[in-house]
């Protein structure tokens, strides 16, 4: 039976401090449709993360490296009672010092999403990788690895560029242009993607008697020579049972949209206006279609800050008591940019409208979330705001499904052989 979706009753707010003027809260495109029109659902991930608005540091938060798997059991238990899509467990590669000469630990995402698997049955969790860093085949085998562990919950945030210093950690000595080209990432995961369907759907087979044979007429061996990489395969994990695991990829350049409309299940942008917002989602689903792929094989996720309080004058208080927080966190290369999540600051009710508008004037099919503090930022949204979106009837109640793929309404990804790059030549 699915698991059914509650809301956490408790949350831990950080004491107030003076009043502040409220950011700009989202911009209202029009008013929702008819009832009688049937609902568009909402999809929302959980950003897990230390990052927030550098409330990490606040006496009631939870730190990803300094709590322990109790506190990331509970915190992963909350989202997935609240129903949500996923877990995305972000990483920034490397030791980042920030403004005020503290350090901003993380854990490697795949340990952490193997943790979380085990105490977790339906909610999804997506795993940055970044591609300069990796192989193909060791990619390709954590995420197959992941999925088996997580029965089919596994996703692969796929991360392409990262700056020279992150790449001096890694021993990567060589340019960072030519570790990040769009090309060598293209190719990644194309290859990736080809390890996944080495294997058959049915490859293994056991006989009920415990055991296992492996049918050589299912072994896709990829065999791949192309100007960045050379693999041979096949895999040496079964095939994952989503056939291949949930793709996600933040855009920002070309480059990206790219890679995102001929891989991606799943695109993180950081829309600030609505109706630009809708233009860029109707390009994505343009360009997935221009790519082969059906325009409703991609999701489209913004990403979304919020602060709440039971009014706006509150909520900007709220905001006001973690702004040290926030600056405290910054590196010294941090810069002010229109590259910036939505903030909203004010109260649920009006969080939920400001949701629903925007999910109805399809400018994203749904929110990455970026709690201001955890676990209590995140227990005040499953507490009073997913009531509230499930009341509109535009977030479910319980879990339909299993796998990550069919909680975003996308079909599990069969065994298909995949246009082959070996044409490619240095």
């Amino acid at each position: 039976m699915p698991a059914r979706c509650a809301a956490t009753s408790t949350c831990h707010v950080p004491s107030l401090g003076a009043t502040m003027p409220t950011p700009p809260s989202f911009p209202s495109l029009r008013s929702p449709k008819p009832e009688s029109t049937p609902m568009k659902q909402l999809h929302l991930n959980l950003v897990w993360g230390d990052a927030g608005m550098g409330a990490w540091q606040a006496p009631t938060a939870i730190s990803s490296y300094t709590n322990g798997p109790a506190a990331w059991r509970e915190l992963a238990q909350t989202a997935e009672h609240a129903c949500l899509d996923a877990i995305l467990c972000t990483d920034r590669n490397h030791l980042a010092a920030t403004r005020t000469g503290s350090a901003l630990f993380g854990l490697e995402p795949f340990t952490t999403c193997a943790v979380l698997a085990a105490h977790t049955n339906r909610i999804g969790l997506i795993a940055t990788a970044a591609t300069p860093t990796a192989q193909p085949y060791n990619i390709a085998r954590r995420l197959a690895s992941l999925d088996h562990i997580s029965q089919g919950r596994a996703g692969w945030d796929i991360r392409a560029a990262l700056p020279a210093e992150t790449l001096a950690q890694y021993g990567k000595t060589v340019d960072p242009q030519t570790c990040c080209d769009p090309a060598r990432t293209l190719e990644f995961v194309q290859v990736t993607r080809q390890l996944w369907d080495s294997w058959g759907d049915h490859a293994l087979q056991c006989d009920g008697t415990g055991q296992a044979a492996v049918d050589g007429s299912q072994n896709h061996a990829i065999e791949h020579q192309g100007r960045w990489f050379s693999v041979q395969g096949p895999l040496d994990v079964p095939r994952p049972p989503q056939g291949q695991p949930l793709l996600s990829h933040a855009v920002r350049t070309a480059q990206d949209e790219t890679l995102a409309a001929s891989h991606a299940d799943l695109v993180f942008v950081r829309p600030n206006d609505p109706a630009q917002a809708a233009v860029f989602r109707r390009k994505m689903r343009a360009r997935c279609a221009a790519a082969g792929r059906t325009p409703d094989s991609i999701r489209v996720m913004g990403a979304l800050r919020f602060v709440l309080a039971s009014s706006d004058a509150a909520a900007a208080e709220r905001a006001n008591a973690l702004a040290p927080y926030a600056a405290a966190a910054r590196r010294p290369s941090d810069a002010p940019s229109a590259d910036s999540p939505l903030t909203y600051v004010g109260t649920p009710t009006g969080l939920a409208a400001r949701m629903q508008t925007w999910l109805e004037a399809e400018a994203v099919d749904g929110f990455n979330l970026i709690c201001p503090w955890l676990p209590g930022g995140l227990e005040q949204f499953a507490h009073e705001v997913i009531p509230l979106l499930q009341q509109r009837g535009i977030f479910r109640t319980h879990y339909a499904n299993a796998t990550l793929r069919s909680h975003f309404g996308l079909p599990t990804r069969r065994y298909a052989a995949l246009p082959s790059m070996a044409s490619s030549t240095p």
